[in-house]
């Protein structure tokens, strides 16, 4: 199962991330960036790049960044 962490989001906005919207997805450096299209919530945001990831056949082990 993947692991999400809201360390990089966080860090640059100052607070945790919350309501709905548009969200990205990034792994530890930036390097790679995941778009979740819709007015979702964070959960719902989740599960859906959580389909993605599995589609691409990311790592169940990789630690996931909400993106800033």
């Amino acid at each position: 199962m993947y692991e999400f962490s809201n360390y990089h989001y966080e860090r640059s906005h100052g607070k945790a991330p919350r309501g709905r919207g548009c969200w990205a997805f990034e792994n530890r450096d930036g390097s790679k960036l995941w778009w979740v299209d819709g007015y979702l919530t964070l959960t719902e945001a989740r599960k859906a790049v959580t389909e993605q990831l599995k589609a691409e056949g990311v790592s169940g082990n990789t630690t996931i960044y909400v993106a800033p």
